[in-house]
């Protein structure tokens, strides 16, 4: 089964977007009373740009992030439909074999849920303004046992030069002591909380230390850097992941001047 959209997009700028969607369901062995996996996509793309071949390059990075570099040298359709074929044939080639195994043993009842599979992609526009855009990806998966795992991921992308911007571009050298401070008080506003709770009661902390990721983006509307944390980064899974928002006035003397661009071209 398949279906497919494509969602209206927005404009900023001379910045057009639109979006291509698809639902798939894939059973093993073509047999609707088998186990399934279940594809769904939502890419966003530039459909239109200030320059020329200016879309053609972002929505080769688009697809680079959200679906692999054996995409993006693929119109955003195309690159979709190819993705969604090849998930189909490695979940069919992967487990046909081992499930039709499976389904010999006398205590087979039961199994079909571990091989139920799917795959969630949505990818967005954050946020734009004349110089910068910040693009996210939405990214969940279960291949069976306890749960599944998801992930949500931004990259920071300048309009002028159509390059990736990394979190030593906006910010000053030999500052991630002080900024780890800051997203430890941050946090613990956030949850009403100390610091002590939130490692004991919360587990931050446990699997990984709380320091600035490049897993972030800035924000020129709300006037903030956000730093994404996902599960398992900095604590248990139980916890779920965590978005930690600064107010630009808490780092601003932390940040370049190129920072500070980017924060005030809106």
């Amino acid at each position: 089964m398949l279906t497919s959209c494509r969602n209206t997009g927005h404009t900023n700028g001379s910045l057009e977007t639109d979006s291509i969607c698809i639902n798939e369901t894939t059973h093993l062995f073509a047999d609707t009373a088998a186990p399934a996996c279940n594809l769904r996509v939502n890419l966003a793309y530039a459909t239109h740009a200030r320059r020329p071949g200016e879309a053609d390059s972002l929505n080769t990075y688009f697809i680079n992030v959200a679906l692999g570099e054996k995409y993006d040298n693929l119109p955003p359709q195309e690159a979709v439909a190819k993705y969604a074929r090849q998930y189909a044939s490695d979940y069919r080639n992967d487990l046909e074999p081992t499930y039709a195994e499976d389904l010999k043993e006398d205590d087979s009842k039961g199994v079909d849920a571990w091989y139920s599979y799917y795959r969630n992609i949505e990818s967005r526009v954050q946020c734009s303004s004349n110089r910068l855009l910040v693009y996210c990806v939405k990214y969940e998966e279960y291949t069976g046992g306890a749960h599944g795992i998801y992930a949500r991921q931004y990259y920071n992308i300048d309009l002028h030069s159509l390059s990736p911007i990394r979190l030593t571009d906006v910010l000053i050298p030999d500052c991630e002591e002080e900024l780890s401070s800051l997203l430890w008080q941050q946090l613990a506003a956030d949850h009403q909380s100390t610091r002590q709770e939130l490692e004991d009661d919360m587990g931050y902390g446990s699997t990984g230390p709380l320091v600035p990721t490049e897993n972030f983006y800035l924000d020129p509307l709300s006037r903030q850097l956000t730093f994404q944390y996902n599960v398992y980064e900095i604590a248990p899974y139980s916890t779920g992941d965590t978005s930690i928002s600064l107010p630009i006035e808490a780092v601003e003397h932390l940040l370049t001047d190129y920072g500070h661009t980017l924060l005030d071209n809106r």
